[in-house]
């Protein structure tokens, strides 16, 4: 089915459409796959490459903590990409947000021959309220992230958040198609 892909901009966050629409979505390196049991739900995800999260007590990092936050707030399903945590550093921002309803896959560390070192990667997927996860699992540390939730009102989805690596996007594609962990998934457009 096409449609406007939701994630036009890396700058900000942006809101795709309801989980209704069953399409692919793709911009700069991201990926994000949306479905869902019951077609009537009205859920929106916010989809954002955040390009470095680490520091909580930058303004960068204030104002991107109160976007998540009031994203969440307003109900949405907030998908991040390129967050560069380790585990700690998911615990300090899940601990200075609103709804504290996270899950994540921590970035690796980069290896000189692959273009230096630092952490590279990172995905995470908040909640709102009245979700809960029902099940996690790391597809592709630090690039793919497949959960599955449930609302207070009994409707289910998945969402798998991947961040689609620049120099192999197709690699990193394939490996998803291949996990066992994964449902089948059509290729991005």
């Amino acid at each position: 089915m096409a449609g406007p892909s939701p994630l036009s901009s890396s700058r900000t966050p942006v809101l795709g459409a309801p989980l209704s629409w069953l399409g692919a979505c793709h911009s700069r390196g991201v990926h994000l796959r949306l479905s869902q049991h019951k077609p009537h739900a009205t859920i929106t995800v916010a989809g954002w490459n955040a390009q470095w999260l680490v520091d909580t007590d930058t303004d960068a990092g204030y104002h991107k903590r109160r976007e998540i936050d009031s994203l969440l707030i307003k109900g949405h399903i907030v998908c991040l990409q390129e967050t560069h945590w380790r585990h700690h550093d998911f615990c300090t921002w899940q601990f200075g947000l609103a709804i504290r309803n996270g899950s994540h896959s921590p970035a690796l560390e980069g290896l000189a021959e692959e273009g230096g070192g630092g952490r590279k990667g990172g995905v995470a997927i908040f909640l709102p309220s009245g979700w809960k996860f029902t099940s996690e699992k790391v597809i592709i540390p630090g690039h793919a992230l497949f959960c599955t939730a449930r609302s207070d009102q009994g409707e289910c989805l998945k969402i798998l958040n991947v961040y689609l690596r620049p120099e192999a996007p197709a690699d990193t594609w394939n490996l998803i198609k291949q996990s066992d962990d994964c449902p089948a998934l059509d290729d991005p457009e």
